[in-house]
C-alpha cells in the first residue's frame, strides 16, 4: 500500500476519535486516542526527556532525538507531513534502532524489480526467437504471482531454470516497503500532536 494511501486509510480510522488527557507534566505527557474508548484504532502517545511512544492497536513504536520530542515531530504547517526515512533512524529497539520493525515485504518491488531484470535481459539479446521469449514471458508470469509471500517469491526465484542468467544481480535489489503500521503510527503521532495543540489552546481560551 502506497503511503497517500495509508494517510486516508488513517483519516478513516480515526475520522470519530477523541482526545483523552492522561496526563500533562511538562515533558510528561499521556493522552490517548479512540472512538469512545473502543479498542479499534485507538493509540496512546506517551512522552518523557528525550523519548515519545505510540501504542496500542496498530503497533508500538519508540523513538528518540531531542528532549521535547513534539518539538521533533511537530509540524505548524500541515497536520499529515511525515518523514518515515530519518525518523527510522530515531526509532529505538534493543540496542540501537531496528530496521526489522519498520519494514515489511513489498509485493510491488518485487514486480518491478522481476520486470526490469526481463526487460533488461530483452534489451541486451534482441536476437532470442519468438519461441523461447514466449516460453520466458510464461515463466516470468509466474514468478510474480509468487510475489505476495516473501518465501514463495524468493523460492521461485531460485528454483527458476535460468538458463540466460535473467536473475543474476537480483538480490541486489531492495525489495522491502515501509511496514503498513509504521506508516499509520506516523500519521497518529504527528496528527494527534497537532491536535494535543488545539486542545491546550481551547482550555487556555477557556480559562480566560
Amino acid at each position: 500500500m502506497e503511503i497517500e494511501e495509508i494517510l486516508e486509510r488513517f483519516k478513516k480510522d480515526t475520522k470519530e476519535h477523541s482526545i483523552e488527557m492522561l496526563h500533562n507534566d511538562g515533558l510528561y505527557r499521556h493522552f490517548r486516542f479512540s472512538r469512545n474508548n473502543s479498542s479499534a484504532y485507538y493509540f496512546d502517545i506517551v512522552t518523557w526527556p528525550g523519548f515519545l511512544c505510540i501504542s496500542g492497536d496498530m503497533g508500538c513504536f519508540t523513538f528518540s532525538r531531542v528532549t521535547d520530542m513534539f518539538r521533533f515531530f511537530r509540524d505548524t504547517n500541515c497536520k499529515f507531513s511525515i518523514n518515515p526515512y530519518y525518523w527510522a533512524e530515531k526509532l529505538q529497539a534493543g540496542a540501537g534502532y531496528c530496521k526489522e520493525i519498520y519494514k515489511e515485504w513489498s509485493p510491488d518491488r518485487f514486480k518491478d524489480a522481476v520486470n526490469e531484470a526481463f526487460n533488461n535481459f530483452i534489451d541486451d539479446n534482441d536476437d532470442i526467437s519468438d519461441d523461447e521469449l514466449e516460453e520466458i514471458k510464461e515463466s516470468i508470469e509466474q514468478i510474480i504471482s509468487c510475489s505476495y509471500h516473501e518465501y514463495d517469491a524468493a523460492s521461485a526465484i531460485r528454483d527458476y531454470d535460468d538458463k540466460h542468467d535473467i536473475f543474476v544481480d537480483f538480490w541486489e535489489n531492495d525489495l522491502m516497503g515501509y511496514a503498513f503500521h509504521y506508516i499509520w503510527c506516523l500519521y497518529a503521532i504527528v496528527w494527534g500532536i497537532s491536535r494535543f495543540d488545539e486542545y491546550i489552546t481551547e482550555r487556555i481560551d477557556d480559562e480566560q
